[in-house]
């Protein structure tokens, strides 16, 4: 998914894999920070982060009020890791009703 570019008003699902040793576990910690493209910086609180299966997390990005540039990272610790990705969210070229 990095550089995919959505329309504006999706949803747009985050993902990540921790692992340990290559086997799936949870951490004890994670967190999730997106920057747009105006520089604002959002905070994803644990209630916005969904655990799928042991490892396995994601987050429905909401780009209803996104236009351009979207950056985010996962952040884990025990064990630590971190990963980066980005998409692109076009402005709607219909107006919505």
């Amino acid at each position: 998914m990095p550089g995919a570019t959505f329309t504006q008003g999706q949803l747009v699902r985050m993902s990540v894999l921790i692992t340990q040793n290559s086997t799936l576990v949870d951490p004890l910690t994670l967190s999730l920070d997106v920057q747009v493209d105006d520089g604002a910086q959002i905070s994803i609180p644990s209630t916005g982060i969904v655990n799928d299966s042991v490892g396995a997390y994601h987050h429905d990005y909401d780009t209803s009020t996104s236009v351009g540039l979207v950056e985010y990272r996962w952040d884990a610790a025990t064990p630590q890791g971190a990963q980066e990705s980005y998409f692109i969210v076009a402005a709607s070229r219909v107006p919505s009703p």
